[in-house]
């Protein structure tokens, strides 16, 4: 397969130890899998329609439905629960943005790509190579209407000015010419994304790979927990407004559909609770943890909005949650349990494993509701179960991964996985 070139980007050195990521992916396409084929004959279905959220720096504990003392209330999420099937063992590939995004996508470890550590930033070069198969791909692939909202962070194609004629405001990128290798590239027929996390420039919206609004001015820099890298910011970006804007899109995407009868699969990559930590001002001081507190609550209230807008559709719906790291100065009360072990130090082997994760088969009849698995499930694996889903077809000629595969009929056999952090440490995993 064809490779991007690449400069001196990536650090190189020993594989990382949060490869837990691609786990939670994993773990609600299983369940899928087992509520559907467990509970109802799901092969006389007609195709469902899917939706994947993707929280970022969500703790395992800032989710009600995970705790017996609700420090935070979640009360969306935890319907969640309530209507489908919680998981107490999935997992992430890694503890950190680009990789996690990179499994859950593809189906591989993102250590098979040229990134071996850390993550991109804003300006990156794509990190997939141009034939790689994707969810959307395969998906679209099998009539599916594809769609994708929020952060991207897997590099973009910007166009650059000629040498010599950098712009006073965008400096060496030409933000007039649209982007190559998005999510269009990959798969995804409308989208609305932003390049990286939101504590990366460039700050713009791109809508099917053209900025909406040029920047203007530029974005200075801001401490923790605003959190902001000083860069251009487009005319129509306000910080304190990006999960509001990005809900509209996916709101939008879910109501205003070409065609009825073609199903959807939307993508979700939520903003929050990652830095910068700026909740709006409607949530500021609704909890008693300080500003990361308030987020999680507005964090609810997004996938609260998604589920109205998915009230009278049928639809296999995936929330999952990325641990990652907060400050701890943020936390009030050391009884609280979010991002876990954040004491120790920030994307360490111990945030990148376990995470929060649901799922939630709206409109099928006999489909499983109130339930806990403590099935082994992982972001990685979303590949082969939605190709179990839609074509039936072998599983790992299309997932590429021999570390599991999943029976079409439920059963699950997990060889062993590999964690991978941003300390770039691996850790190998037997799992019986």
């Amino acid at each position: 397969m064809r490779s991007w070139p690449r400069r001196q980007i990536f650090a190189r050195g020993k594989l990382n130890d949060r490869v837990g990521w691609l786990r939670v992916g994993m773990a609600c396409l299983w369940a899928v899998l087992l509520m559907l084929a467990d509970h109802g004959s799901w092969r006389a279905l007609a195709a469902p329609n899917f939706l994947i959220i993707l929280a970022d720096d969500l703790g395992f504990g800032d989710v009600g439905a995970y705790r017996s003392k609700v420090t935070l209330p979640t009360p969306h999420l935890d319907r969640l629960a309530s209507e489908g099937m919680r998981f107490t063992d999935a997992h992430t590939p890694s503890a950190v943005c680009t990789p996690t995004r990179y499994g859950l996508l593809t189906g591989r470890y993102a250590w098979r790509s040229a990134l071996k550590r850390g993550v991109l930033n804003g300006y990156s070069p794509p990190l997939m190579s141009p034939d790689r198969l994707t969810l959307a791909r395969f998906l679209k692939g099998h009539g599916y209407h594809t769609g994708m909202i929020g952060k991207w962070h897997l590099g973009l194609g910007f166009a650059l000015r000629p040498e010599g004629h950098r712009h006073p405001i965008q400096g060496g990128l030409d933000l007039d010419q649209a982007v190559r290798w998005g999510p269009n590239d990959f798969g995804f027929d409308e989208n609305t994304i932003l390049p990286a996390s939101l504590d990366f420039p460039p700050y713009v919206y791109l809508q099917n790979q053209r900025v909406t609004s040029e920047p203007s001015r530029r974005q200075p820099k801001q401490p923790f927990p605003a959190f902001l890298r000083e860069g251009p910011i487009g005319a129509d970006f306000e910080m304190e407004s990006v999960l509001d804007h990005l809900m509209d899109q996916a709101v939008g995407f879910l109501e205003n559909r070409p065609s009825e009868e073609a199903p959807f699969f939307l993508y979700v990559a939520l903003t929050s609770p990652h830095k910068p930590v700026l909740p709006h001002s409607r949530f500021r001081g609704r909890t008693a943890l300080g500003p990361y507190g308030d987020f999680v609550v507005q964090t609810d209230d997004a996938v609260g909005r998604l589920l109205q807008a998915l009230e009278d559709q049928r639809c296999v719906f995936f929330p999952l949650f990325m641990t990652g790291y907060v400050i701890a100065d943020l936390l009030l009360d050391n009884d609280w349990f979010g991002v876990q072990q954040i004491l120790i130090g920030s994307a360490s082997s111990k945030t990148g494993f376990s995470t929060a994760a649901f799922i939630r088969a709206a409109g099928f009849e006999g489909a499983i509701v109130g339930l806990t698995s403590d099935q082994n499930v992982a972001f990685s694996e979303a590949l082969g179960c939605y190709d179990r889903v839609v074509s039936y077809s072998d599983v790992e000629s299309i997932a590429n991964e021999p570390s599991t595969y999943v029976d079409i009929a439920g059963d699950v056999a997990v060889r062993s996985r590999l964690h991978h952090s941003l300390q770039n440490n691996a850790a190998h995993t037997l799992l019986v």
